[in-house]
């Protein structure tokens, strides 16, 4: 009894793991072979719009634009996004299609990897 009282406030004191997201799905990602091909011309401009994410280590920029909340092999989650409060979820489908889902919807927006 007298470990499990030692042990909790030690885990309770330390810090958050940071999340990452899998390198298998950072880089761009569009609705389009057109997005890309905008995006790659005019890369000092940020991601707006719907069709276009760009995915690095710990954020998510572009369609909803948040940190990591938790990763894991294949897909990460999202927090803070411009859903005020909704979680975003992200999984990679068949090795090369990102599926974006809103909250535990069962709809996803489909994303191709752009060429780099």
């Amino acid at each position: 009894m007298r470990f499990m009282f030692v042990a909790l406030p030690i885990l309770m004191c330390s810090p958050a793991v940071a999340q990452e997201v899998p390198k298998a799905m950072r880089g761009v990602w569009a609705a389009s072979g057109n997005d890309c091909e905008a995006y790659y011309q005019n890369r000092a401009t940020p991601p707006t719009g719907d069709n276009l994410l760009v995915i690095s280590r710990s954020e998510v920029r572009g369609r909803s634009s948040a940190s990591v909340s938790q990763a894991g092999a294949g897909a990460f989650q999202t927090n803070g996004s411009g859903f005020e409060g909704v979680r975003m979820n992200y999984r990679l489908r068949n090795g090369h299609i990102l599926a974006e889902t809103i909250g535990d919807a069962r709809a996803a927006g489909l994303f191709l990897r752009c060429a780099d």
